[in-house]
């Protein structure tokens, strides 16, 4: 069986020589311009972040950062970054395809894990909510909302989880905190 590898040269800024991305099913390795590198295996991967910014000049805007927090073995943060100036759109694809690698490759495992363990212990919690079969639990409050009256709505940043007939009661997750990734998909599998 061949295995598929991903390779990508990341700027992480003007005058900082190129690191290499490398991304197969197995492992996520990032190198360094001085050929040191830190290897991440799929047992050790626990959650992503996706960050990023406008690089700006008065109100010009001259490109984007771009950045990827990778969270593995003792809570350690593998931070990735790299810019684009005026290529932002073509170093934005990039950024989309390394997305789209890690979720398929480490990511998506995780959230069938959490959703394995939602069906066969009966619940789990990620943040403060507490995820049962039968619906969705508030931490502070302990009312159970069934899946069918569980609303849940991406923007850009964040998502927000709401009951379907009280817009009173809701949680607003920014997609730049931990586990917001895993949280927003294992929603999104069970309130379909």
């Amino acid at each position: 069986m061949e295995t598929t590898i991903h390779t990508y040269k990341l700027k992480p800024g003007l005058f900082i020589a190129e690191k290499e991305l490398v991304i197969t099913p197995e492992f996520i390795e990032y190198k360094n311009s001085n050929n040191s590198s830190v290897k991440i295996g799929k047992s050790s991967f626990k959650d992503v972040k996706y960050l990023g910014d406008w690089i700006a000049l008065y109100r010009f805007n001259l490109g984007y950062n771009y950045r990827i927090e990778i969270k593995y073995e003792d809570d350690k943060v593998l931070p990735i970054s790299f810019v684009g100036y005026s290529n932002y759109k073509k170093v934005g694809t990039t950024y989309t395809d390394i997305s789209k690698w890690i979720g398929k490759y480490f990511l998506s495992d995780i959230i069938h894990a959490r959703l394995s363990e939602v069906s066969n212990k009966g619940g789990m919690q990620i943040n403060d909510l507490v995820i049962k079969n039968e619906g969705l639990e508030w931490q502070n409050t302990l009312q159970l909302l069934p899946w069918q009256q569980v609303g849940l709505q991406e923007y850009h940043q964040y998502f927000v989880v709401f009951n379907k007939s009280n817009s009173n009661e809701y949680r607003r997750f920014s997609f730049v905190e931990w586990n917001s990734e895993i949280l927003f998909n294992v929603l999104k599998a069970l309130a379909e």
